[in-house]
């Protein structure tokens, strides 16, 4: 397998049209610096003044960044703040149930799957996106008229 090299421009690192980051330079654990896609990332963890991107290939990186910050371009691709310190792709949470230390959320893609704390004040408004979600999907599947194809 030969290796691939990616170049971004600044542009694309913090905009896709508008002002969205589309992809970000982030440190993989061996120290290499990688351009991560947004496609690719099911879920961020703030830890200090560094977030933790977690990707569908099972690999984390590491980015200096805020949350907030990464939640504020994400946001209308998907993602949603659960946390304090996480953000979740919400086409790829499978469940929201109430564990022994307080709510959770299933994140999974393929065979890798993380169970995530979910804050409590924002149980109501992932509930709602998920119960959304569902919907939107019943509906794809009955067709315009209300019935299966």
């Amino acid at each position: 397998m030969g290796s691939e090299t990616y170049s971004v421009t600044q542009d694309q690192e913090s905009a896709d049209g508008g002002g969205e980051l589309r992809f970000i330079y982030a440190q993989a654990k061996d120290g290499r610096t990688v351009v991560v896609a947004r496609s690719q990332v099911l879920w961020a963890k703030a830890r200090g003044d560094y977030l933790w991107l977690h990707t569908k290939t099972g690999e984390s990186y590491s980015k200096r960044e805020t949350l907030k910050n990464l939640e504020h371009h994400w946001t209308k691709h998907g993602f949603v703040r659960i946390h304090k310190s996480y953000l979740a792709f919400l086409p790829c949470t499978r469940d929201l149930r109430l564990g022994g230390r307080g709510w959770l959320v299933t994140v999974s893609f393929g065979a890798d799957a993380a169970a995530l704390p979910v804050g409590r004040k924002r149980v109501p408004h992932l509930r709602r996106l998920l119960q959304e979600r569902v919907a939107e999907s019943i509906q794809e599947r009955q067709g315009p008229n209300g019935r299966k194809p």
